[in-house]
């Protein structure tokens, strides 16, 4: 089985239902908690532009959190960049 070889051989959790009820036994408690959490998660939409905005969170908060900006001035550059990216893609 496919499953058996993701993961056995790349710690992989196999996408179909079944593998993973068949393999269960070999999660650790992360990923038990990842796979229990695909019954109830949604994938988030696509939104043109939407990854330029997640970058530019990314960096932001990165930025509060090495002190190169405050958490305040951080959270209000990564707005402002990502109504102008938004504004952009539309």
């Amino acid at each position: 089985m496919i499953g058996d070889f993701l993961t056995s051989a790349l710690g992989a959790i196999p996408s179909r239902l079944s593998d993973q009820k068949a393999l269960a036994d070999r999660y650790d408690e992360f990923l038990q908690a990842y796979v229990d959490s695909t019954a109830i998660a949604r994938p988030e939409p696509v939104v043109p532009g939407g990854q330029e905005v997640k970058t530019t969170l990314q960096t932001e908060i990165e930025a509060a959190w090495y002190g190169q900006k405050s958490p305040e001035q951080a959270l209000a550059d990564a707005a402002e960049e990502a109504n102008r990216i938004l504004a952009e893609k539309r």
